[in-house]
């Protein structure tokens, strides 16, 4: 087998083409195969990596297998996706990973599962039977073109509804947040998750009221709004709902004060 040294989607599908029979066996069940790519299971990349490895030590000279690890492989699956999840739904079973899109041939379809139908990407919308969404409790993804989801924050029986606008705001605020992406850093690669990094932030929050809070009353035309502040970020809400947020780096201090703590929820 001439093994391609260069990490692409050939290289994959050979990669996977030509394992042995005991490294097939064990990375069988974490992943699909499709007509136009390779379906990874996310929480799989590991063993997928290490059987990777296994061939890439048999076919290549040392020079090139030695410089690679698991971290990086699993890196590279991962960039080879572009860094996306998708889902496909298989039979009763949401599948979550990453999709490197190759025309597959006959003989990976024949070693591994092969699927009809396509993967939808997870970077678009938030599935909602997404394993980590259902694990999730007190959150409940709304069906509206207005409103991601309805979430229970602050150990209180209130729902909290989380604007699609706000949602949007958010995920696109995180890209060049320092503080965010140094909690979160880079393994986000579904709304999901997102989701789920925005509820941990809210839950972490705390009220807080605008140093020229009567300005702010007049300027809104009297609406009363509840601010909360996790690091940077402020996050506004009116009637229960999450209407916007943003960052203000360095200016938290100046513009809100935390309120006393007997106050928080």
């Amino acid at each position: 087998m001439a093994l391609p040294t260069i990490f692409n989607a050939e290289f994959v599908e050979l990669a996977l083409e030509n394992l042995p029979q005991r490294f097939r066996q064990n990375v069988s069940d974490n992943l699909l195969i499709f007509a136009d790519g390779i379906f990874l299971f996310h929480n799989k990349l590991s063993s997928i990596g290490y059987a990777i490895i296994k061939i890439v030590e048999k076919h290549l000279p040392p020079e090139i297998h030695n410089q690679f690890t698991i971290e990086e492989v699993k890196q590279t699956l991962r960039n080879l996706s572009y860094q996306t999840q998708y889902y496909f739904q298989l039979d009763e079973q949401l599948c979550v990973g990453y999709f490197i899109r190759c025309k597959t041939g006959k003989k990976i379809r024949g070693l591994y599962q092969f699927c009809q139908g396509r993967v939808i990407s997870a970077g678009n919308f938030i599935h909602a039977k997404d394993p980590d969404i259902v694990r999730s409790p007190n959150i409940s993804i709304a069906c509206s073109l207005f409103c991601t989801a309805r979430v229970k924050l602050w150990q209180t029986e209130t729902w909290i509804s989380i604007d699609q606008h706000a949602f949007r705001q958010f995920i696109s605020r995180t890209q060049m947040c320092e503080t965010f992406n140094s909690i979160f850093r880079d393994t986000l690669h579904r709304q999901a998750l997102y989701l789920l990094a925005l509820i941990k932030m809210l839950k972490e929050s705390v009220p807080a009221q605008r140093k020229n809070r009567t300005c702010q009353i007049i300027r809104h035309d009297f609406r009363p709004a509840e601010y909360r502040i996790w690091h940077d970020w402020i996050f506004v809400i009116e009637d229960n709902v999450l209407k916007t947020c943003y960052v203000k780096q360095g200016a938290c201090e100046k513009l809100y004060q935390p309120l006393p703590k007997q106050a928080v929820n």
